[in-house]
This record gives C-alpha cells, sequence and structure tokens, in this order.
C-alpha cells in the first residue's frame, strides 16, 4: 500500500474513528485521568509505539534502555511495521515485537486486529506513543484504554486538540534539540531527569548478532578481491526510506563518486539497501562500469547481516536514513547528507562522522506538522552538495592511508 494512501487515510478516516472513540470512552473509563497519574504504578507492561522510521526507532532505544533501568522487571513491547521487525528483535531495550503488514489493504487490517488482540491479553499498563501526531497510533492508544483503564498513556502533545485529551500527559516536541533528547522526555514524564545518551548497549547486542560471515560469501566468486587483504569495503547507501525520496543524493553525484572510489584497486564498493530499494539501485548499477570492484548487496541482506557489513566497512557513505544510525553505534565512520531534514534533529551524535549540509532557506521543508511530506519538485538543499566536496574531504581525512586514495 502507497504512503500516500496511508497518508489520506490517518488524515481524513483518523479524526472520526479518534472522535467517535472518546466520545464511547466519557461513558465507560471508569479511572479519570488525575487518578491515573497520581497512580504510582511499578510498570510491568510497556507499550512503545512507533511505525515509520527503522532509524527513529533505534534513536529511541537509549531512553527505552534508561527506563529498563527504571522498571527492571518491566516487559516492553514494540508495535510497529513488519519492516522493522528485524531491527526491532535485535534491540535489547525491546522485549518483544507485534507488526502490522502495510504491503496491501487486506493485510493492514488484518494485522491491526491482530496486533489489538496481541496487546489486550499483555495487561499493558504505560503506552508510550512515539509517533509524531498520526491519528492510527492515536487510535491504538486510545484503544488500550478501554482493555486497562488504570494503564497511563503519553504521546506528544498536538495543535489538535482532540489528539491531546487522549493521553494522560503530553511531551513538547523540542524542534532545536535532538531527537534522542526529546524521546528523553518521555522519561521525565516518568519522575527520571539527568539521562545521558549512550548506544553503547545496542553496539554490544549488534556486534554478538552480527553475520560477519555473510559478505566473505558475497565477494567469493571475486577472485580478485578475495585474494586482496588489503581491500577496503566501502558501503554506500543511495536510499532514504519509504516516507520521502526528496532526501536522496542525486543518484548521479553517487554515480561520480562511486566511479572515483574505485580508481583504487584496494577499495570496494558496497551498494547496500532494503528489498524496496532494488530497482532504485539496480539503475545506479546500470550507470556504473561493470567491475569486481562494485558488489551491489541491496535486497540481499537481513538487518543481521546488514550489520555484518557495516562492521567490516571501512567507511559509510549514506544519505539520511537508518543504516547511518546502526552505523554510528557501531563506531563506522559516516559521511552523511542532509537537507529536507536538519542534522540537528536527526544528524549523528557520537563517533567519527561528517555531515554535509547547505541550510538554505528552504531547509529543512520537512517536519511533524506536515507528515514529512513536502511538495519539492527539485531538492537543491542536496544538489548544491556537490561529489568533488565529497571526495576532497575523504582525501583530506584519509588521503595518509594509501588504502583510500582516490
Amino acid at each position: 500500500m502507497q504512503i500516500s494512501v496511508l497518508r489520506k487515510l490517518d488524515k481524513y478516516i483518523g479524526p472520526f474513528i479518534c472522535n467517535f472513540l472518546l466520545f464511547i470512552r466519557m461513558f465507560f473509563l471508569t479511572v479519570k485521568r488525575d487518578e491515573r497519574i497520581s497512580l504510582q504504578q511499578n510498570h510491568k507492561n510497556i507499550l512503545v509505539v512507533k511505525f515509520f522510521g527503522m532509524g527513529t526507532i533505534f534513536l529511541a532505544s537509549p531512553a527505552l534502555m534508561k527506563l529498563k533501568d527504571k522498571y527492571p522487571d518491566a516487559n516492553i513491547t514494540i508495535m510497529t511495521l513488519l519492516a522493522n521487525r528485524e531491527c526491532c528483535e535485535v534491540l535489547p531495550s525491546i522485549d518483544n515485537v507485534i507488526c502490522i503488514n502495510i504491503d496491501n489493504f487486506s493485510a493492514f487490517i488484518h494485522t491491526s486486529f491482530a496486533a489489538l488482540r496481541n496487546i489486550r491479553k499483555r495487561e499493558i499498563d504505560l503506552v508510550l506513543d512515539f509517533e509524531f501526531l498520526s491519528k492510527f497510533s492515536a487510535m491504538i492508544s486510545l484503544l488500550t484504554s478501554f482493555f486497562s483503564p488504570k494503564k497511563l498513556i503519553i504521546g506528544f502533545d498536538s495543535p489538535i486538540k482532540w489528539r491531546n485529551s487522549v493521553y494522560d500527559k503530553t511531551v513538547s516536541f523540542e524542534h532545536n534539540g535532538h531527537i534522542t533528547k526529546i524521546f528523553y522526555k518521555f522519561l521525565n514524564c516518568l519522575g527520571m531527569n539527568g539521562c545521558e545518551v549512550s548506544f553503547e548497549a545496542e553496539r554490544l547486542a549488534m556486534v554478538k548478532c552480527a553475520e560477519n560471515k555473510y559478505l566473505d560469501v558475497s565477494v567469493k566468486t571475486k577472485d580478485s578481491i578475495e585474494n586482496n587483504d588489503n581491500s577496503s569495503f566501502i558501503s554506500v547507501n543511495i536510499n532514504s526510506g519509504v516516507l520521502d525520496h526528496n532526501r536522496r543524493w542525486p543518484k548521479e553525484y553517487y554515480s561520480v563518486l562511486i566511479r572515483e572510489l574505485v580508481k583504487n584497486p584496494n577499495t570496494v564498493v558496497l551498494l547496500i539497501g532494503g528489498r524496496g530499494d532494488v530497482d532504485y539501485v539496480s539503475g545506479l548499477e546500470e550507470e556504473l562500469p561493470s567491475t569486481q570492484q562494485i558488489i551491489n548487496l541491496c535486497g540481499k541482506s537481513s538487518f543481521k547481516q546488514l550489520v555484518g557489513i557495516l562492521i567490516k566497512s571501512k567507511l559509510l557513505i549514506t544519505n539520511d536514513s537508518g543504516p547511518l544510525h546502526i552505523a554510528m553505534a557501531l563506531g563506522i565512520p559516516t559521511i552523511s547528507f542532509f537537507g529536507p531534514e536538519t542534522p540537528s534533529l536527526y544528524g549523528p551524535v557520537s563517533g567519527e562522522y561528517h555531515v554535509f549540509y547547505k541550510n538554505i532557506y528552504c531547509s529543512p521543508c520537512l517536519n511533524i506538522y506536515n507528515t514529512k511530506n513536502s511538495d519539492c519538485k527539485n531538492n537543491e538543499c542536496l544538489k548544491l552538495i556537490k561529489p568533488g566536496e565529497v571526495l576532497e574531504l575523504i582525501k583530506s581525512k584519509w588521503g595518509q592511508n594509501e588504502r583510500f586514495v582516490v
């Protein structure tokens, strides 16, 4: 099912359903909001709602780890999209994953009802809605209040009054703060303060689960690579997820960059991406020279295999997307491109990284109030970042290493 269809359903059908449920809840909810807030519970079953953005889920993980510290006996369940399952199953902050399939409308309806039945069995006593002003996530949060009237529900503050009435506490979205810190504000609602962001638990979990042999098998037929111990793998992610393709640095720029990188016989470029990115990445591959130094792994690797690829990479070059944050947590050097989004909100926060961001007059154009959907037809913010700039950066930072000379 197309994202545009989901946005329309959320915009036009969502408010009607939510307001109807709010009306019904007025008559059936026996515990008032002030009473639910005043209840000092040792939460046992926590539900996190976050559908879109594998990278955003990853950035929320440190806050959930702190939540586990406060409630060590708690079981944390996340409700998300099927595409995020593998990532969520690896994260140490998450115990259970409930997925919704949006491949088609029938699957969406079926898995949504199945998810609600699953949630009802779990006796949830705390709901954290991490979605940004989504009506569907508000509806899910609202329905849980029918299953357990005493549960506490926390979500983002909204200019839409009826949406705020779904939640017992609302969190202000601080636009000049990093998203990791914004998620920590949910913990403030639970009396937790002064938490430092750390991805160490995530790093250890990923290193433990990584399928490191996958890359060895993938290059087995590339004799010149297999027999060259000096090969340096550079992972390249030209994709940006499904929400807005304006976040893609131009394909032709990637083509120029990769052509220059493989001039070094020791450099091997790995094209990565998900199953939904195969056609786009294959289009780039057709523009590139036929060489054993370029390996297309897009759509062929699981999350654990992707982790293994990144661990063996000397560098990741990527758009604003999930692999950027995974590489950051693993300590892999990254070069990333921002434009429609701002790195002050979603950029790397640790490790060795360089962010290209021109900060022109119209940037950033994606925000939570336009459901991260821009009408931009010409992403000048990214087109202004030229391949020559990126090549010069690589030379300046790694030029002394002959395996990186371009």
